[in-house]
């Protein structure tokens, strides 16, 4: 009867690191009825939307259009139906990464205090969804509060999936004055696992 030789993930894996486009592959023994496979084929603990490839005629491929969600069992089932017409089901589980992110932030130091001129560098272990990091993130001096919109933001890559995040303030910092950087746990990476709490950094500026 038809079967399966390789699974990526690997039946059973654990902390599989969810991405922006993760692509299951699931190789057959022999050639298969493509359409019948097809549609058999689910992903859950919901369906996710996707797009089948065939890089041959006993490897299928599906390609998610939205990231797996971090911490989740995802079972996979299909039924392996050759060209001759017989069948065999199939199943797998894997369960992805649940690590949240974490994040350090770097700035540009004279003498122990940040410049008037710095941008804040935010170093992400892992991509992020891009729109929570803008909302998530804000700075004050006590008096006065900026967002993402009083300044340039870059992203890198600069997809909807980001690791790095660099903010130009439009105004430089005031001298000798404190300001608290933040990164509320609002953020998420990619699979939607939060910073374990938010982040607030006090720095000091230089006093010219």
């Amino acid at each position: 009867p038809p079967g399966v030789s390789l699974t990526v993930p690997a039946a059973g894996a654990l902390d599989v690191v969810p991405n922006n486009a993760p692509t299951i592959i699931i190789e057959f023994t022999e050639p298969v009825n493509q359409a019948a496979v097809q549609g058999s084929f689910t992903i859950g603990p919901t369906g996710m939307g996707g797009q089948f490839g065939w890089p041959s005629a006993t490897r299928m491929q599906y390609t998610t259009t939205t990231p797996l969600n971090g911490a989740t069992l995802y079972t996979v089932n299909f039924t392996v139906t050759d060209l001759a017409g017989n069948s065999t089901p199939g199943s797998f589980t894997f369960t992805t990464d649940d690590d949240p992110p974490t994040l350090t932030l770097t700035v540009i130091t004279s003498g122990g205090a940040m410049t008037l001129d710095s941008n804040l560098t935010f170093n992400f272990s892992e991509p992020m969804r891009r729109q929570t990091v803008i909302d998530a993130f804000s700075y004050t001096d006590g008096t006065n509060t900026w967002d993402i919109n009083d300044g340039t933001a870059t992203f890198t890559p600069n997809t909807a999936y980001p690791q790095t995040f660099v903010f130009d303030p439009t105004t430089n910092f005031t001298a000798s004055r404190n300001y608290t950087i933040t990164m509320t746990n609002s953020a998420v990476d990619v699979g939607g696992l939060p910073l374990p709490s938010s982040f607030n950094a006090t720095i000091a500026t230089t006093d010219s």
